[in-house]
């Protein structure tokens, strides 16, 4: 503008052209401030930006507890998570606990019940005893702590096994094979042989039932030959 106002005005004094000269010289001058001061910023930013790549490059996430690492979540790198989204999961390894989800067996168990849990596979197979833990925390799934362990290897994460447990007891009673009995309609009977060496159907009572062998409280009498098939 100043040069378009030089070249098109008339009549200029030399006082006028030092004038603009002058101006010129002032943008000019503003102008490499003005370049120099982007540079500078430039430079700033850069540095800022390197050492913010350093920062991700040596990155890490931190748990508040030593344990395993059993489920994290993926695409991590460069992203962001919502507040209480779980990124990783941590499982304690200084206190092994196991749970089952059979719910209905939980009225059978007192603080003192010993379980036999039998495991065949991984570093950890072998025989151990388990008892409940925590009872009152228990919900969808019960929780059991070891007792005691004859194997000599560790348990793995995730391992699962076999428990049983003795919920109640008889002696001296009458008992027949599981799988001598049957039910049908609200009834549970067996198969006998009578006097004659044929078939009936006999109605019995069942008292306590385990693994093998179910106790029967009524309908049968000792020494009577029931059918196992």
């Amino acid at each position: 503008n100043k040069w378009v106002w030089y070249l098109f005005q008339t009549g200029m004094s030399e006082s006028d052209k030092e004038t603009l000269d002058e101006a010129i010289e002032g943008i000019q001058r503003s102008t490499r401030y003005s370049k120099e001061d982007c540079q500078d910023n430039i430079e700033m930013a850069q540095l800022k930006l390197d050492r913010l790549k350093a920062e991700e490059k040596a990155s890490r996430v931190y748990a508040g507890m030593d344990g395993t690492v059993t489920k994290l979540k993926s695409n991590l790198v460069g992203s962001t998570s919502d507040k209480d989204t779980v990124i990783m999961t941590i499982i304690d390894s200084s206190e092994c606990l196991f749970e089952s989800d059979k719910t209905e067996f939980a009225s059978c168990f007192k603080p003192d019940t010993e379980l036999d849990m039998n495991i065949v596979s991984g570093t950890g197979a072998g025989q151990y005893v388990l008892k409940p833990w925590k009872m009152e925390e228990w919900g969808d799934k019960l929780y059991f702590a070891l007792a005691e362990s004859s194997a000599e290897g560790a348990i793995e994460v995730g391992a699962s096994g076999t428990a049983s447990f003795i919920s109640d007891s008889r002696e001296q009673v009458l008992t027949v094979p599981v799988q001598a009995v049957h039910k049908a309609n609200d009834q549970t009977y067996v198969y006998v042989l009578n006097a004659e060496d044929v078939r009936e159907v006999r109605y019995v009572e069942i008292g306590l039932e385990g693994d093998t062998v179910a106790e029967v409280v009524s309908g049968l009498n000792e020494g009577e030959k029931v059918i196992i098939k």
